[in-house]
């Protein structure tokens, strides 16, 4: 059973973040949902570390400024790269 409580929207496109221990983090978007959303990164987060995202790439190709901040929820590793939860604050 799945306990979201928002529906996820499938994304595939990159955003840069950043955060007190991370400056300029480029990132793929895997998915995205209001509560929160799921990154693809080469460099690992700590869990707690509060994100600011600064840009995403829309479908378009286009890049928008964002002003979101989030929480790094979950980190899941598999072969070098790190799947992130961030849930939105």
């Amino acid at each position: 059973m799945d306990r979201r409580q928002h529906q996820r929207i499938q994304f595939g496109r990159h955003a840069e973040v950043s955060s007190s221990l991370h400056e300029k983090l480029a990132v793929d978007v895997l998915d995205y949902s209001m509560g929160g959303i799921c990154l693809v990164s080469t460099v690992p987060l700590s869990l707690g570390e509060k994100l600011r995202f600064h840009c995403i790439e829309t479908l378009d190709g286009d890049t928008r400024t964002l002003a979101l901040i989030g929480e790094v929820r979950h980190i899941h590793e598999q072969l070098g790269e790190y799947s992130i939860g961030v849930c939105f604050t």
